[in-house]
């Protein structure tokens, strides 16, 4: 049986149909029905952009996941953006088929701060590696370490010089005992109570390392 469009009379002779409106509306209604523009929050800090879990470098790859999260519903696909607008593909699934439209939309920048970089103003640390040796190696070692903890969205809250070698105050006492492992270091360990938090006592771990 030929339907027509209850909107624009089109038929379905010359036209694909989902439910009762042409391809055409439906296109047009699921495009009136989506957002003209979203606010992508960045912290003023690092500039890095928040997704549902996490803050994310600020790069098409990572606006993509963020709109994906946005756009739950559907199937989503970056094809362009700038600092101001996104052109996106969006594919909703239908008992009918796939519905595809192509729609700009506009980019609002929010400020915020994200924890780390919270954490990194107000001198957050978990852990110390007291870092005994040969200068030249000290030095390499530091250096790695800031790396390792860039890498792991964590960071060295300060390297503080001493006497005899220097003090690391890192922000993560997990990814601290990981990284002195995988460098293949066993170091004496001591635990400081610091606080608590929800019933729990918190502690801030201390590495002893000599190479």
């Amino acid at each position: 049986m030929v339907k027509y469009c209850p909107t624009c009379n089109r038929s379905s002779q010359d036209f694909r149909f989902y439910g009762q409106f042409c391809e055409v509306c439906s296109i047009k209604k699921m495009e009136e029905s989506l957002p003209k523009r979203i606010e992508i929050k960045e912290c003023r800090s690092c500039l890095k952009i928040r997704s549902r879990h996490d803050f994310l470098p600020k790069n098409e790859e990572s606006l993509e996941q963020i709109l994906k999260e946005r756009f739950s519903g559907y199937d989503l696909e970056l094809l362009f953006a700038d600092e101001s607008k996104a052109m996106v593909r969006i594919i909703k699934h239908t008992p009918d088929g796939p519905l595809s439209a192509e729609k700009e939309l506009g980019i609002v920048i929010g400020k915020t701060t994200c924890e780390n970089c919270a954490r990194k103003a107000g001198g957050y640390y978990e852990a110390i590696i007291q870092l005994r040796g040969r200068q030249e190696k000290m030095d390499k070692f530091i250096e790695k370490t800031k790396k390792f903890f860039e890498s792991h969205n964590a960071f060295v809250a300060k390297v503080k010089e001493e006497d005899n070698g220097f003090d690391i105050y890192l922000s993560d006492k997990k990814l601290a005992r990981s990284f002195i492992s995988g460098m293949g270091l066993v170091p004496n360990t001591s635990y400081t109570l610091y606080g608590m938090k929800n019933g729990k006592r918190l502690y801030r771990n201390t590495y002893a390392v000599r190479i």
